[in-house]
């Protein structure tokens, strides 16, 4: 009896599509075409459910462009826990065929695909051209850093240790530059072990093609400005996770103590490093000192601390860090605007404007750097050139209170009250706090011009 019952459940395997209990764990009996012979092809459930899933697709693309994998990892899920038949695949392609048509078009639609703009160019290059975000690095060389991008990814994963929120990582110059070959077939690895488990173990499976699909848009052939961030990992983290706890398990199906234990410890673990990670974030001191003591060659993090430094008055230390910004970097921006920052805290107005304005140069819409030139250059009695600054500003961030009032300040030096009172209403119109802005306000509607009014950095 117990021999027949075996056979019958093997022949049973066989005609289901080859998988094991491990899939039919989490199968949904309903799947697969089999369960929904009753129904027409085109029922008006199956339609709402298609149509609220292309629906939540799209705004899971709104807020993040990754999720532009969706259909792939739908997909992944259909085959591996749902129906590997042909006749069910056979009916799943009406429906999926369209749907993910309309995806696609709705991507390309946010991506302002069909904005226009592509003069006399083809539709690949029109596409290639809107999938790159920045000229300075290639598509191959961008690829080649992922290979070793996504190992440091999967190191996290098993050990996080040693994270950082910015990493600056250098890209690589081509497949053989460094580790990136290791790193190829570290990962060609991992995608051999997920095919040869897809019968026996779909979980772990899915799990790994996971983590690759919800990475494809980030960790490809389209070129990014910073190839590693940690926070891509949130999405392709559901897969190792799924894989970890299943493992556990799996392998202690009949101990449950074990079981219990794994998963406390698991907790203890993870929620400290939680805490102490967090303590690094607890201000923005915090956080820029933790990123330059970590990767010490990274000229935005010394850049940044910079200007937190400089905003808490320690303006020898916030000098020292954009000086070896620069060294590393001459033509950073943000380094140069909180150098002039930092000078100009100590009175150091010539040498403050000259950084303003290299800043300009490097970038003529930093609006910051044309308020605090303007402010220099009202300080020194230079009120057209710091008009004009202001004015500069106000194009570019027509909202900004402080702008509005250094304006106010310069006209009513200049004598022009009429035009000081409404610079000064309209500082208070977005912000109605502004003390400042209420005393000059009142100063310039009794008509006083003797009244000394300094301008605000």
């Amino acid at each position: 009896s117990s021999k027949l019952k075996a056979q019958s459940s093997e022949l049973a395997r066989r005609q289901s599509g080859g998988v094991g209990p491990a899939r039919n764990a989490l199968a949904c009996e309903a799947g697969g075409g089999q369960g929904s012979e009753g129904r027409g092809a085109f029922s008006f459930e199956l339609s709402a459910y298609f149509a609220l899933s292309i629906i939540c697709g799209m705004l899971a693309f709104l807020s993040k462009q990754s999720t532009a994998s969706l259909p792939i990892a739908i997909i992944l899920v259909e085959y591996l826990f749902i129906d590997r038949t042909w006749q069910g695949w056979k009916k799943k392609i009406v429906w999926f065929t369209p749907a993910f048509i309309v995806f696609a078009i709705f991507v390309l639609y946010v991506c302002g695909f069909f904005s226009g703009g592509h003069e006399g160019r083809g539709l690949l290059e029109d596409v290639s051209d809107l999938m790159q975000e920045t000229d300075t690095v290639g598509r191959w060389s961008y690829l080649c850093t992922q290979f070793n991008v996504l190992v440091i990814y999967i190191r996290l994963l098993f050990l996080p240790i040693g994270q950082n929120l910015d990493y600056l990582y250098p890209f690589k110059t081509g497949f053989f530059d460094g580790y990136t070959s290791l790193a190829f077939l570290f990962l060609a690895g991992l995608v051999g072990l997920a095919i040869w488990n897809r019968n026996r173990r779909p979980i772990i499976t899915f799990g790994i093609f996971w983590f690759f699909i919800t990475l494809s848009v980030e960790s490809s052939i389209f070129p990014i400005r910073d190839a590693l961030f940690e926070h891509r990992l949130y999405l392709p983290m559901f897969g190792f996770a799924l894989v970890a706890s299943w493992v556990v398990f799996h392998v202690f199906s009949k101990q449950w103590f074990w079981v219990i234990s794994i998963a406390v410890c698991m907790v203890l673990v993870f929620g400290t490093a939680t805490y102490l990670r967090n303590r690094v974030w607890q201000d923005t001191l915090c956080i820029w000192s933790d990123i330059v003591s970590k990767a010490p060659h990274n000229y935005r993090g010394h850049s940044n601390l910079a200007g937190v430094l400089a905003h808490n008055g320690r303006l020898d230390e916030a000098i020292e860090h954009c000086l070896v910004s620069l060294r590393m970097k001459p033509d950073s921006v943000r380094a140069h605007y909180n150098l002039g920052y930092a000078l100009a805290g100590q009175g150091k107005w010539t040498e403050a404007a000259e950084h303003f304005s290299t800043t300009l140069r490097l970038n003529p819409k930093y609006s910051k750097a044309h308020t605090n030139l303007g402010v220099i250059l009202a300080r020194k009695g230079n009120l057209e050139k710091a008009i004009r600054h202001f004015h500069q500003a106000l194009k570019i961030d027509p909202q900004s209170a402080k702008v509005h009032f250094n304006l106010g300040v310069a006209y009513s030096r200049q004598g022009d009250l009429k035009r000081a009172r409404n610079e000064f209403l309209a500082t208070l119109r977005i912000q109605p706090n502004h003390a400042g802005a209420r005393r000059s306000l009142s100063i310039v509607s009794r008509g006083f011009q003797k009244e000394r009014m300094d301008p605000r950095y």
